[in-house]
C-alpha cells in the first residue's frame, strides 16, 4: 500500500506526483441516532462526523451531505414499524466505508390514567377506598415479629381525619425493629400490564435518618425481589425498580429547613425500562436511564412498605396522603396541573384528573360541589389557580397556551343522584332525586338507557337549585344509564352516569289467615328495601303472569322485609306472587 512519504517522478526534469495522505477508504469517526428509542411522533437527532470522504450519502430521503466534518440533520419519524435504520455511505478515490444507525420506536403510549386513588379521608375502620371503584380496596395487614421470642404487639397505622394535605390521612408508626404494617390491595393483572406508569403521594414525613422507607409499593407478590418503589430516604424522595438488581433515583428533599412535619408531593414516572423520573412539589429532580430488564409483571399496591413474598419490608414513618397510581405517560405539564390543583384548590387527584379529562374534551363537568367549564384563553402558567371554590370564582390553567377550566354560576352540573348508583330496578315507576348546581326552573330531564339507546323526558318537580325530582321506569333489567338536566336557554350538565341493577328476589316465608279467617298474611324477606312490590295471586299456576290479578301494593321495609295483609274476598286465591 502506498505511503504518506511516496514519490513517482514522472520527467527529466525531475517532477513527479507525491502521494498525500494515506490510500484509504474514509474514516466514520461516529454515526448515531439520538436518542435511541422515541415514540412515533418525536424527533429525533441523525449525528455523523466523517473524514476523508469524497462523497457521503444517507438513504432514508437524507441524500448528499458534506464530505467533512460533522452536520446534524432532524428527522420526523411517524412510523408503525419497530424500528427505523439508517444507512451512511462515505466513498473516496480507495474505497468506501458504510455504517448504520438503528432508532427503536416504541408503541404510542396511552393516555395518562388514574388508575388507583387512595384519598386516605375515611376515619376509620381497616381498609383505604379506591374513589374510582370496588378493586383494589387496601385492606390493613400488619404483622408480629419476635423480641427474644416474645411477640412484639404490631401497630396498624392511624387515621388522622382532619391532618391530611387534603382533608384526612393516613399516620404510619411501624418500625424496622419491632413491627411491621402495610395497606394491601391485589391489583389483578388487568391494570398494569407494561410501562409506562406512575406512582404519586403526598408526604409528611417524620424521620430524617432512616434509610428506604417506603411509602408505596407496586409488587409482584408471587417473587421475592421484584418491585418498584416510591420512598423516602434519610429526608430525600427516592424512587427504585428492581427486576435482578435495584436501580434507584433521588429527587430532593422532603422536609423544610432540616426539619420533618412538612408536606411534600413526590412523584415517581416509570416511564420505560431505560427511563424514571422523579419529581418533588411540581419539579423535576432527576432523570435515569439505566434498564432494570424489563417490565416486572406487578399485581399488588401497598402502602406504608415493601410489600412482596418474603415480608413487609422497609416501614414509612410518617403521615402519607392522596396515594395514587396512574396507568399512561406523564408530562412535567401534567405534574404541574395536579401540584396546582391540590396547593392551589384544595382539590384532591380523582377531583383533578376529572376536571383534566373534561378539560382535554373541552367539556363541562361537576367537581367539588361546583360547575366547571371549559374557558379557552384566559393565560398564565400550567397548573396557576386563582380565586376559590367557595366564592364560585376559581379557575385553573390547564395547558401552555393559557386553557382553562373555570368555575361557571350559570352553567348546571349534577353533583350525584338519590337513590345512588347503582339503583335498583324496579318494573314499576320509580322516584329520582336529582342533585346538583346551578338548576332553573323549567329545566328539562333526559334519562337515557346506554345499551338500549333509548331515552326519555319524564315530568321534572323542581325542588330548588340544587335539587330536582323525576319519575321513570328503570324495569329489572342491569343496564347502564345517564341522565342530563338542561336548563332554558339553553345550557345543559354533562351526561351523569349510573346503573341499574337487578332488584332481590323477594322470598315469600308465610303465608296465614288472620283470626277472623277473612283475611290472608303474606310475610316474607328478601326484598330490597324502600323499593314498592306488588302481590299478585291466581287460582291457576299455570296461567301467564300478566293473568294474574294484582293483590295489594306495598314498600319493602327495613331489611327487604315484608308484611301484606288483603282480603280474602269473593275470588280467593290459591297461589300467590310477590314482584317488585
Amino acid at each position: 500500500m502506498p505511503t504518506t512519504n511516496a514519490y513517482v517522478v514522472l520527467d527529466g526534469a525531475g517532477n513527479g506526483m507525491e502521494v498525500v495522505g494515506a490510500a484509504v477508504p474514509p474514516a466514520v469517526s461516529s454515526f448515531i441516532i439520538t436518542p435511541g428509542q422515541v415514540f412515533a411522533g418525536d424527533t429525533p437527532t441523525l449525528i455523523w462526523n466523517v473524514s476523508g470522504a469524497s462523497s457521503i450519502t444517507i438513504n432514508q430521503g437524507i441524500g448528499s451531505v458534506p464530505s467533512t466534518g460533522t452536520s446534524n440533520i432532524t428527522t420526523a419519524v411517524s412510523s408503525n414499524s419497530s424500528s427505523i435504520t439508517w444507512t451512511l455511505v462515505a466513498t473516496n478515490l480507495y474505497g468506501s466505508t458504510t455504517n448504520f444507525a438503528t432508532l427503536s420506536i416504541l408503541p404510542t403510549p396511552a393516555p395518562l390514567k388514574l388508575a388507583v386513588h387512595w384519598s386516605l379521608d375515611e376515619s376509620n375502620g381497616t381498609t383505604a377506598t379506591n374513589s374510582l371503584g370496588a378493586y383494589s380496596t387496601g385492606q390493613f395487614v400488619v404483622l408480629n415479629n419476635l423480641s427474644n421470642g416474645v411477640p412484639v404487639p404490631a401497630i396498624p397505622p392511624a387515621w388522622e381525619p382532619t391532618n391530611g394535605y387534603i382533608a384526612g390521612d393516613l399516620s404510619f408508626t411501624s418500625t424496622t425493629t419491632t413491627n411491621n404494617a402495610v395497606v394491601r390491595a391485589d391489583l389483578g393483572s388487568v391494570v398494569l400490564t407494561n410501562y409506562p406508569f406512575v406512582l404519586a403521594a403526598w408526604v409528611n414525613s417524620q424521620d430524617l435518618t432512616t434509610r428506604n422507607e417506603t411509602v408505596i409499593s407496586l409488587v409482584n407478590s408471587n417473587a421475592s425481589d421484584q418491585y418498584y418503589c416510591l420512598q423516602v430516604d434519610a429526608g430525600q424522595a427516592r424512587l427504585a425498580a428492581r427486576n435482578s438488581a435495584e436501580l434507584d433515583l433521588y429527587g430532593g428533599y422532603v422536609y423544610g429547613s432540616g426539619t420533618p412535619g412538612d408536606w411534600h408531593y413526590i412523584v415517581a414516572d416509570f416511564e420505560r425500562d431505560s427511563e424514571r423520573n422523579i419529581y418533588v412539589d411540581g419539579n423535576l429532580y432527576a432523570t435515569d436511564t439505566n434498564a432494570i430488564g424489563g417490565f416486572v409483571p406487578v399485581n399488588r399496591f401497598s402502602g406504608g412498605a415493601i410489600d412482596r413474598q418474603s415480608g413487609i419490608n422497609n416501614p414509612y414513618t410518617g403521615r402519607a396522603d392522596e396515594l395514587a397510581l396512574f396507568t399512561g405517560t406523564l408530562t412535567a405539564d401534567q405534574v404541574h396541573v395536579f401540584y396546582g390543583g391540590m396547593t392551589g384548590l384544595g382539590l384532591n387527584t380523582a377531583e383533578i384528573d376529572a376536571l383534566r379529562n373534561a378539560f382535554l374534551q373541552s367539556n363541562s363537568v361537576t367537581v367539588h360541589g361546583a360547575a366547571w367549564v371549559y374557558a379557552p384563553g384566559l393565560g398564565g402558567s400550567v397548573g396557576q389557580t386563582s380565586g376559590t371554590i367557595a366564592s364560585q370564582n376559581a379557575t385553573f390553567i390547564m395547558d401552555t397556551n393559557g386553557n382553562a377550566m373555570e368555575i361557571s354560576t350559570t352553567t348546571p352540573g349534577i353533583t350525584g343522584i338519590s337513590p345512588s348508583s347503582p339503583v335498583t330496578g324496579s318494573s314499576g315507576p320509580q322516584t329520582l332525586t336529582i342533585n346538583g348546581v346551578n338548576f332553573q326552573s323549567g329545566c328539562t330531564v333526559t334519562l337515557s338507557n346506554l345499551n338500549t339507546s333509548a331515552s326519555v323526558s319524564p315530568a321534572v318537580t323542581f325542588n330548588s337549585s340544587s335539587s330536582l325530582t323525576v319519575t321513570a321506569t328503570f324495569t329489572v333489567t342491569p343496564h347502564n344509564w345517564d341522565v342530563q338536566v338542561i336548563n332554558p336557554g339553553p345550557t345543559a350538565t354533562s351526561p351523569f352516569n349510573f346503573t341499574v341493577s337487578a332488584p332481590h328476589q323477594p322470598k315469600i316465608g308465610g303465608i296465614n289467615l288472620d283470626p277472623a279467617k277473612t283475611q290472608i298474611v303474606l310475610t316474607g324477606t328478601n326484598g330490597t328495601a324502600g323499593l314498592t312490590y306488588t302481590v299478585y295471586g291466581s287460582t291457576n299456576l299455570a296461567l301467564p303472569l300478566a293473568n294474574w290479578l294484582p293483590l295489594a301494593t306495598n314498600v319493602f321495609g327495613a331489611g327487604g322485609a315484608f308484611d301484606c295483609t288483603n282480603a280474602i274476598g269473593s275470588h280467593p286465591m290459591s297461589f300467590f306472587i310477590v314482584k317488585p
